[in-house]
């Protein structure tokens, strides 16, 4: 298929350009691809941004250009997603953009039906529901279901506003991947992704679209299909996660306060949440290096002052969230750690029983 651009004769179609940071992917990337070439929607500009991945991605991405003339390849040093991402914003020519992670797939009219809710409305960012499908490390689906339904159209800042904790409570707010954005409003609007931090960097550049936005469209149909890969692979523990999250937590919680302190308690619990996912990771790395920090590592983080005035503040929703609050409040280094070995030792105990 001959590359098109929206200048061409491809029915008066706005280009769509769809960002693809690579890296390790090898065994997930001809799935990934080949959902996007294969969408009812043609005109798109499908980048692949290769980013220093050490395995066969790199020649797999060239393969792929090869095929179809749509896919243009970026090949970069290693410098992380956020890297990948802006590099592929930069390079992208699309009246409409949107990201897929290369692990993940699309369904066939994610771009089809995406489009045409944003030129019925004028939209400045769509977005759709997801699914989430759980493999094994052996690639091997396990099961399938859709994370939630929220549909509505804000033809406002303040409709959507409105809607916007409807969104949260169906967890549609942080990721990049479930969203088409009107480039020329992404552009004005100047954001890019946080390169260097690791962890909350998808909300550092969503936060200032949500705040500039005033048309608005939620597609309750599941268009994108999340990867969720639970093993031994997934089991390791990076301390740049808590600190990039604390630190766009911290940041954004000013904006939030004035744009829209409903908000203000879903974002408390989420920082809530991701200690407590932070911290069941912790006890999950078996690593000899990182097993012998735990206690260190875990007074750092009860210690921590965002993440104590967020549990000083915070109205926890969900058991693990008030649970987690009173350890933080209270600085109960020795439960926490006793409840997380106890909680990684469950986990492990039902995994064995499930094969």
């Amino acid at each position: 298929m001959s590359a098109v651009t929206s200048e061409n004769s491809n029915a008066g179609l706005p280009l769509v350009s769809v960002v693809v940071p690579v890296y390790k992917v090898e065994r997930w990337l001809d799935r990934c691809v080949s959902s996007i070439v294969h969408q009812t929607y043609e005109n798109l500009e499908i980048i692949l941004v290769d980013d220093g991945s050490p395995d066969g991605s790199s020649k797999k991405c060239d393969e792929w250009a090869g095929r179809d003339g749509r896919v243009v390849v970026l090949h970069r040093a290693n410098e992380g997603v956020s890297a990948a991402r802006n590099a592929g914003m930069d390079a992208a020519h699309g009246d409409y953009l949107c990201f897929v992670d290369s692990d993940d797939a699309v369904e066939p009219q994610l771009a089809e039906t995406a489009v045409r809710a944003a030129q019925r409305y004028d939209a400045q960012i769509v977005f759709y529901a997801n699914m989430n499908d759980r493999y094994n490390d052996e690639g091997t689906l396990l099961d399938s279901a859709q994370q939630s339904s929220v549909a509505f159209v804000a033809e406002t800042a303040e409709e959507f506003k409105r809607h916007f904790l409807e969104l949260s409570h169906g967890q549609y707010v942080c990721p990049p991947w479930n969203k088409l954005f009107l480039t020329s409003f992404v552009k004005q609007v100047g954001i890019r992704f946080p390169e260097g931090v690791v962890g909350g960097e998808d909300s550092a550049f969503n936060f200032p679209l949500y705040v500039a936005a005033e048309r608005v469209v939620a597609i309750d149909e599941p268009l994108y299909r999340y990867s969720m890969r639970v093993g031994s692979t997934m089991n390791t523990f990076d301390p740049r996660l808590l600190e990039g999250r604390v630190s766009v937590h911290a940041a954004l919680l000013p904006i939030i306060q004035e744009w829209n302190p409903t908000y203000l308690n879903d974002h408390d619990n989420r920082l809530i949440t991701n200690v407590w996912i932070v911290l069941s990771l912790l006890y999950a790395d078996r690593r000899p290096q990182i097993r012998q920090r735990r206690g260190t590592i875990v007074r750092g983080i009860i210690a921590n002052p965002v993440v104590r005035e967020c549990a000083r503040s915070v109205n926890a929703v969900g058991t693990k969230n008030r649970l987690m609050t009173v350890l933080i409040h209270n600085g109960n280094v020795l439960a926490t750690r006793i409840i997380m070995r106890a909680v990684n030792l469950l986990k492990r105990i039902r995994s064995k029983v499930s094969r």
